[in-house]
């Protein structure tokens, strides 16, 4: 009767742990918890937008994408970096997975050239997210 305790108790210690850990993502989805600023121009934008990405390739196509958004739209912070050269190559992205075990998915990832602290993340769903510093 005591090993069986045991087991139970083991058992909703493990699941308790997990619930836990994967609780950040159902929250904040694939890039966990925002980072918060630590200077000015610095902190993290996140966007939603409505994308499928398979490859490094749909998501060149997506950044090449962002060109045409409006300073009325959302995700204009993110269009202002696109807008003018440099071009960016497959060789520019990486890719990395989240950190979840059960909402695992593929994250796209390339830095701005105009801004290196700046990173442009984006999940398989199209969750984007902007994050580091620009400027002073």
């Amino acid at each position: 009767m005591d090993s069986k305790r045991l087991l139970i108790m083991i058992g909703l210690i493990v699941a308790v742990i997990l619930i836990i850990n994967e609780s950040r993502f159902i929250i904040w989805g694939p890039f966990g918890v925002p980072e918060q600023p630590n200077r000015p121009n610095c902190g993290e934008n996140r966007y939603n937008y409505n994308l499928k990405i398979t490859s490094k390739t749909d998501f060149l196509n997506a950044i090449n994408d962002f060109k045409d958004i409006t300073q009325e739209q959302e995700g204009f912070r993110i269009a202002q970096y696109f807008k003018y050269p440099p071009e960016y190559s497959l060789d520019d992205i990486t890719i990395r997975t989240s950190g979840s075990l059960l909402f695992r998915q593929k994250i796209y990832i390339i830095k701005i050239k105009q801004c290196p602290d700046l990173i442009l993340e984006m999940s398989e769903n199209g969750y984007t997210s902007l994050r580091g510093c620009c400027g002073i």
